[in-house]
């Protein structure tokens, strides 16, 4: 390895920060609760309606889910490197 003597060694590597593994996270956890929504949903569907607990409830888990995949993605967004200045590539 051809390196300069004190040049640091800095990666480029989105995915060593924190909040993309938070993202990433979050975004696993929100499909799982709108799968789990979806078939409340699907074990109910005979009788859809307002009364129904269990289809009431399987909206509010699919809700949940892509209330949870937004912040993810907020998470995601928000995942920068402020104050660092603009990046430049020797």
């Amino acid at each position: 390895m051809n390196r300069k003597p004190g040049a640091s060694q800095k990666t480029d590597n989105r995915t060593d920060h924190v909040g993309a593994q938070v993202s990433r996270l979050m975004q696993w956890v929100a499909w799982l609760i709108i799968a789990i929504g979806a078939g409340f949903i699907a074990a109910n569907a005979s009788d859809f309606g307002d009364q129904n607990l269990g289809s009431m409830v399987g909206v509010g888990f699919v809700i949940a889910g892509m209330l949870t995949f937004g912040a993810g993605m907020v998470v995601h967004l928000l995942d920068s490197d402020f104050g660092q200045g603009p990046r430049t590539d020797p």
